[in-house]
Order: structure tokens, then sequence, then C-alpha cells
């Protein structure tokens, strides 16, 4: 669990030391169970969630005690969940707009706030508007975020075939992306666009 300092101001071996059986933590909103037996500390987490981040099911939080031990139980609570999801369309070169709108529903749900971010080089100009149209009644919300590259794989392929500068430093920077690791890839991948297509 990430935190801020200033949103933390105690620690848990600070809790350990008082003589509580239970101790429910605020401010976070997702649950999280620390795992000690004494005294049990839990983020309860919210019963719906509220904003992107904190996804998926959320739950009601009871305790039982007995004897001074605390056992903590959930049940799911909530109607409607956030999703997160990303779609890199550099795996997917064949789809087109209508496509990739199926892609986005699947597994919908008129229960579902979605958050779909597109990343990778697309094959076709994005127009957010018109995929958020064409799905927006799968869902009970959805927005989509197009963070994908500034250029195309037929782009780069056909820069790639020239005989000038351009050209090599296409194929030497395709080699290069080839070469390393996914994590390392778009930061080259976004040098090529800097470089070629300001």
């Amino acid at each position: 669990l990430s935190m801020r300092d200033a949103d933390n101001p105690v620690t848990l071996a600070e809790l350990q030391k008082t003589s509580l059986d239970y101790i429910a933590m605020g401010h976070y909103h997702n649950f999280r169970d620390y795992g000690v037996t004494r005294p049990v500390v839990v983020y309860p987490g919210t019963l719906e969630g509220r904003k992107f981040g904190e996804n998926g099911e959320r739950s009601l939080v009871t305790v039982e005690f007995d004897s001074g031990e605390a056992k903590v139980s959930r049940a799911a609570s909530n109607r409607r969940s956030y999703e997160e999801r990303e779609i890199n369309l550099s795996n997917f070169p064949e789809l087109d707009e209508e496509g990739l709108a199926d892609q986005i529903s699947e597994n919908a749900s008129s229960e579902i706030l979605l958050r779909c971010t597109l990343t990778g080089g697309a094959s076709f100009k994005i127009d957010t508007e018109s995929l958020t149209e064409r799905i927006k009644d799968s869902f009970f919300y959805v927005e989509v975020v197009d963070d994908t590259l500034r250029f195309t794989q037929e782009d780069i392929e056909a820069m790639g075939r020239e005989p000038g500068v351009r050209g090599l430093f296409v194929r030497k920077m395709r080699e290069r992306i080839d070469a390393v690791s996914e994590e390392d890839k778009k930061p080259l991948q976004l040098l090529i666009t800097d470089v070629i297509m300001p």
C-alpha cells in the first residue's frame, strides 16, 4: 500500500505496542489486512468505490471478538465496480474502430464504470468520441483514453523503407526496440515520434 508519510503518521510497530485488540484505519479506501494477530490492523475500505483506483470488489467488513481475539470477515457490498483496462494496439494490428469497440466491450456490464487506456501504435486514427459513442450503452460509465503513439505501424514501416537518413534512423531504432524489454520499448517509440514527426 503506497502512502505519503504525512498520511501515515504512525507506524505498524507503534500500533503493535498498544493494548488494543483491533484497529480500524481510515483515509485510504481500499481494503487491507496487515496480517498481524494483535492488534488486528485493518483498512476496511469503502462499501462502494468512489473513483478510479478504488476498483473491483468492495466489501462490508465485520469484526467479532472472542476472548479478546478479533476475527475479521468480509462480505461483498458493491453493486457497481470501477475497472481500468489497457489495450496495446501494437498487439492488434488487424483492428479497425469497430473491432476495437468490440475488444473494449468484452465482458461489458451495465454495472461497470470503465476507463480503457489505449497504448502502442494504432493502424488507424483514434477517435475517442466516436469509440465512446459506440460502446457507451454497454457500461454504466465509460471513458476511453488515447495514449497511443502519434504514428501508425504503416507509417513506420513506410519510413523504414526510405533510402535516406530518416529511413536509416527508423530501421536502427526498430532494431533497438525489438531487442529491449516491453517496459523499455515505449521511450524508444516516443523518441522516433519526436525525431521524425514533431
